[in-house]
């Protein structure tokens, strides 16, 4: 499986910006955004920085037991990942200099604010759902959205044809299946191709 992995899985290095945003918060965002990150670390073995943009951090007591230090910024380590936590938009600006890295932004909110970040990177994944309660929620994110959607690749909590049907009939573009990924710290190899479709 290594060979073949090493074969089929080859990332394009040019993108190195990857983000992740939802609609809404509990769809899954930290959860991919792990999900990459492990994979391109564990994999691919590249130098990866997972950014945590966020007023309070939710990982501090997973990832938080090994520090280190990154031109001069203090980050964690865990599993062969590094990790800047709880970062502002400004500190989140500042690393994506630090071209040694794949790095992984988990963006808590889309804002005006968190545009800058979004705007900047290669590989732009937007959650949401289109189910009846949550569609509101996904419709008024996506209207939000600065600049041209087909530069980002929407994802749907759900498998559901006829709302995905729905969404390219609105804005003429694909909404694609959200991957179900059990652990994003212990990856599975069934899970890489689907890991991988995500980025290259």
């Amino acid at each position: 499986m290594k060979l073949l992995a090493k074969k089929v899985f080859k990332l394009k290095k040019t993108k190195r910006t990857i983000c992740v945003v939802a609609a809404s918060r509990k769809l899954g965002v930290t959860h991919i955004s792990l999900a990459i990150a492990n994979f391109l670390a564990s994999v691919q073995k590249q130098k990866v920085l997972y950014v945590e943009v966020s007023a309070k951090s939710q990982l501090i007591s997973t990832v938080g037991q090994s520090m280190d230090t990154i031109h001069g910024k203090r980050v964690f380590k865990y599993k062969g990942v590094y990790y800047l936590l709880a970062a502002s938009i400004k500190e989140a600006m500042e690393v994506m200099t630090f071209e040694e890295f794949i790095i992984i932004y988990d963006l808590e909110d889309y804002n005006t604010k968190t545009d800058v970040i979004v705007s900047r990177c290669e590989v732009r994944l937007a959650i949401g759902s289109m189910k009846p309660w949550c569609e509101k929620d996904y419709h008024s994110f996506v209207h939000k959205l600065k600049g041209d959607i087909e530069e980002v690749r929407f994802f749907n909590k759900g498998n559901s044809q006829d709302e995905k049907r729905k969404f390219k009939k609105i804005y003429k573009t694909h909404l694609e299946s959200l991957p179900f990924i059990d652990n994003p710290f212990s990856l599975k190899e069934t899970e890489f191709e689907c890991i991988y479709k995500l980025v290259e």
